[in-house]
């Protein structure tokens, strides 16, 4: 089986990174995207603004491949560059994009659709992430935050840990200090209170880990999580992410839900769990399943 691993030119992927500590790495090919889109014939003209050459035959080296999986997250603007090539004033993010998904199209790729701002799924600020689990999922809790949009000034001294961050910045919950200066677009997060928890996913398998050494889940939490996680990949169209949740008692926070595994991959069960993903998809779409 030829499995080829699509993703973006200079965001690092986990899947990539644990490759080489697997025996069975050999079946699996990582294309970055700019090399995918040449592969396919498409060059992007400056002059009209479009991608050309969508009647290609789509298969420099594609024709034996049974299955693509897309990691690409988001688009760099790296890979935006790479695919105009030299003197080319680069495609926008969202013509790149759009090309990517007419391709995509052609391949049998695992995937649970609501695609909004990335072929992968939904992605969304992290305060849209929190409007959307209120209305969901009302028994869970989400941080509490302050927005000042554009200049408007932002007064968190009611908060006692603070974090200075971006709206999309889904891994940093370190305190910290405001920056100097007055930016736009203050984004101020209270560190909920509790132990924070990770729970990953690929297909419709999950395992929940504490991210301190030592903390540890009971069964019943851990029960808790891995539903939780089941809606919430739904409701963001995902095959594969993780879910950052602060479990304080019977208490829980809704952090931040993620596409990429950049905190799942320092688990070694990540890999075994996305290859019997694929086995899931394969055999279901086979009608063995």
């Amino acid at each position: 089986m030829n499995i080829v691993i699509v993703k973006d030119d200079a965001i690092p992927e986990a899947l990539e990174e644990l490759l080489p500590a697997h025996s069975h790495g050999g079946r699996y090919r990582v294309v970055l995207l700019s090399r995918f889109i040449a592969m396919h014939g498409l060059q992007f003209d400056e002059a009209s603004g479009r991608f050309l050459g969508a009647g290609g035959d789509g298969g420099e080296a594609l024709a034996d491949v049974d299955l693509v999986v897309d990691r690409v997250v988001e688009v760099s603007r790296q890979t935006c560059v790479a695919v105009a090539g030299a003197g080319i004033q680069p495609p926008a993010r969202g013509q790149l994009l759009q090309a990517y998904q007419s391709l995509l199209a052609r391949y049998r790729r695992p995937r649970a659709g609501g695609e909004c701002y990335s072929t992968v799924g939904t992605l969304v600020p992290l305060f849209a992430q929190w409007a959307i689990v209120r209305r969901m999922l009302p028994w869970l809790r989400v941080p509490e935050y302050k927005y000042g949009y554009g200049p408007e000034p932002v007064d968190a001294g009611d908060f006692l840990r603070p974090i200075y961050k971006t709206p999309f910045d889904f891994y940093d919950w370190r305190p910290n200090r405001a920056p100097e200066g007055i930016p736009n677009d203050r984004f101020v997060v209270e560190r909920p209170a509790g132990d924070p928890t990770l729970t990953f996913f690929c297909g419709h398998r999950a395992a929940t880990r504490a991210l301190t050494d030592s903390d540890r889940i009971d069964a019943s939490m851990a029960l808790r999580l891995a539903d939780a996680t089941t809606l919430l990949a739904d409701r963001f169209g995902a095959w594969m992410g993780e879910v950052l949740w602060f479990v304080d008692g019977d208490s829980i926070v809704f952090a931040a839900f993620s596409h990429r595994l950049d905190a799942g991959k320092r688990f070694p069960e990540l890999f075994a769990m996305f290859e019997q993903a694929i086995a899931d998809r394969i055999a279901l779409e086979s009608g063995a399943a």
